[in-house]
């Protein structure tokens, strides 16, 4: 996973359009770790947000997420989020990117691919001032992801960076909707 890692880390110091040219187990291989690397970085943004939470700051409990659990069917909240979201956020996000290979400032379009992503989910939370002064803390997770499903989609494809979106949501919403039926 160390050498996933620091693959990721030097390729995010410059981004290219330098594509993988490996069969489709090492891609999964890849995938894999690459998941790993995103649940570990998204666990430890959320502790630091939950600590934000505990200290009064904002509240999880108007979150999108929350009010859709409460709202809506378990199966449409885990076809949403495990299979709706990920398709359309990837065809719209990451899809293009590819597009700008040939583009001079190509880093700056990656990056900036990665950076809306992670603010357009910021209207998952009730917006306020508070909301909005720690906006760039609440969407770390999701900027991180940005940048991974990125770097997923330019170095295996596009097909890839979806099924890694659609497990990382699907690990992550699970355990909401298996506690709710305790």
């Amino acid at each position: 996973m160390q050498i996933a890692f620091n693959a990721l880390i030097q390729y995010l110091k410059n981004p290219t359009c330098e594509t993988l040219k490996i069969s489709v187990n090492d891609k999964l291989k890849i995938l894999t770790k690459l998941l790993f690397i995103a649940l570990i970085i998204s666990f430890t943004l959320g502790i630091l947000i939950h600590f934000l939470e505990h200290f009064g700051l904002f509240k999880m409990d108007s979150h999108a997420i929350t009010k859709l659990l409460n709202e809506k069917p378990k199966i449409i909240v885990f076809l949403m989020a495990v299979f709706v979201a990920p398709i359309l956020e990837e065809l719209f996000f990451r899809a293009p990117i590819v597009l700008f290979c040939h583009n001079k400032q190509f880093k700056y379009l990656f990056y900036g691919f990665a950076i809306v992503f992670g603010f357009i989910h910021i209207a998952n939370y009730e917006i306020s001032s508070t909301i909005l002064l720690l906006s760039p803390l609440l969407i770390s997770p999701q900027i991180a992801l940005g940048l991974i499903l990125g770097y997923t989609r330019v170095k295996l494809g596009l097909l890839y960076a979806i099924l890694l979106h659609m497990v990382f949501n699907g690990l992550l919403i699970s355990p909401s909707l298996i506690v709710m039926d305790l």
